[in-house]
């Protein structure tokens, strides 16, 4: 049993609706909702131990943005940033606390407030 505060939910329920998610894709359900609800949803998923759902619900609903609103750069460094290869040359011993992190995460933003409006 997984306790979340007051309620039990029965493992069994959780794998279920895990895999149900598994099964949506950007083409279905998926596309319907925006970047941060996928979040919000991967976030629940993600707190019931269902991390390879959570991923795929935040891929999905990226895949299921139009082209010109979704993030266009959604890969991160294994360190969390968008740095560049030169940036990420130049700050190795900064990073080097990170070694063995895979190199890149699918992580698109929520919003685009951190881009610059040159």
């Amino acid at each position: 049993m997984t306790t979340i505060r007051a309620y039990e939910i029965d493992q069994e329920v959780v794998t279920a609706a895990a895999q149900m998610v598994g099964y949506w894709n950007a083409g279905e359900v998926l596309s319907a909702l925006n970047v941060s609800e996928g979040f919000t949803l991967a976030a629940l998923l993600d707190a019931l131990h269902e991390h390879d759902a959570a991923a795929h619900v935040i891929r999905e609903v990226w895949e299921g943005e139009s082209e010109d609103s979704r993030d266009p750069l959604p890969w991160v460094n294994g360190h969390g940033s968008r740095l560049s290869e030169r940036e990420y040359r130049t700050r190795a011993d900064d990073l080097a606390h990170n070694e063995g992190a895979e190199r890149f995460h699918f992580d698109p933003r929520l919003d685009f407030d951190d881009e610059s409006s040159d």
